[in-house]
């Protein structure tokens, strides 16, 4: 639908342009992550908002990603890795005995295969502590794992198609699929589960985009009293727009606000009484993010 939607909007001149390009050879980039910022870190707020039949919290989430190592033409692909960070911090334990925080502290690492000039492979690997910050045992390490075939269709649209695999998770199998599609110079879509993003530069210094994302993550659990559990879920999914400048070619910040909706918490047992699975209430979120060089 997000896609339809695009198409529909477009100019006629754009759709003539991609039409023009679709005989010729094309390779894709949907991979190419030399061309993203080298590091990034963000600090999000969602309001408060109840889990239904119980009580409240805020949540204040943080994030950052740090690409460290990046070689181009090596084995045969291209080598990346990335330290990964994210945490989330709870106001209250909303009448759940909810942890403080979560957090999730790993290693993010790809090699990318291109083959000929239509088809790209890539595996990544992100093991790490996917933990409440009190248990940094053996069951708090996961090891998150996926492959990915991207096809160029045109020099500006490719698609991928794939699946990450996350042993231990309470979803283990994930879909990746979608199109990475560069409408013109100043306009970019990627449309892709489990994250899609619609682009526009609308100077060298600004660009607005929009968005949608959908997160289903596990962490392991330290036994607190009476709650026998090991392992906390949290999925949810958002819509959300932003505004972007770049300050210069080491640093741009950003501002985003959107929806965070179909939210619940789901525990892997629970106490008589208490359901294992909770919804929550929709909530606004507001976004702050730098990042650099590029």
């Amino acid at each position: 639908m997000f896609i339809l939607v695009t198409l529909l909007l477009l100019p006629s001149s754009v759709l003539a342009q991609w039409a023009e390009t679709a005989s010729r050879s094309s390779c894709p980039t949907h991979f190419d992550r030399s061309l993203e910022p080298g590091y990034e870190v963000g600090l999000a707020y969602i309001e408060r908002s109840r889990f239904k039949e119980y009580g409240e919290s805020s949540v204040t989430e943080m994030d950052a990603r740090w690409a460290f190592v990046y070689f181009s033409n090596m084995l045969g692909g291209d080598i990346d890795g990335n330290l990964i960070f994210h945490a989330k911090f709870f106001s209250g334990s909303a009448g759940l005995d909810l942890p403080d925080q979560v957090a999730v502290l790993a290693l993010d690492l790809g090699w990318t295969w291109r083959y000929a000039d239509k088809f790209s492979l890539q595996t990544r690997f992100e093991p790490g502590f996917y933990t409440d910050v009190e248990e940094f045992g053996a069951d708090a390490i996961y090891y998150p794992f996926s492959l990915a075939l991207a096809r160029g269709f045109t020099p500006v649209l490719d698609g991928v198609i794939g699946v990450t695999i996350r042993p231990d998770f309470e979803r283990v199998v994930m879909p990746i699929v979608g199109v990475n599609w560069e409408i013109s110079n100043l306009v970019h879509l990627k449309a892709q589960l489990p994250e899609s993003r619609l682009e526009y530069f609308v100077t060298a210094n600004w660009n607005i985009y929009a968005g949608f994302n959908g997160e289903n993550t596990s962490y392991a659990l330290r036994k607190k009293g009476g709650f026998d559990r090991e392992q906390i879920t949290i999925e949810d999914l958002r819509f959300f727009g932003g505004l972007g400048y770049r300050i210069n070619d080491e640093l741009q910040v950003a501002l985003e606000v959107g929806e965070v909706f179909d939210r619940d918490v789901e525990f892997d047992r629970a106490p008589e009484g208490m359901p294992a699975d909770v919804k929550i209430e929709d909530a606004f979120l507001f976004r702050v993010a730098v990042m650099g060089p590029f």
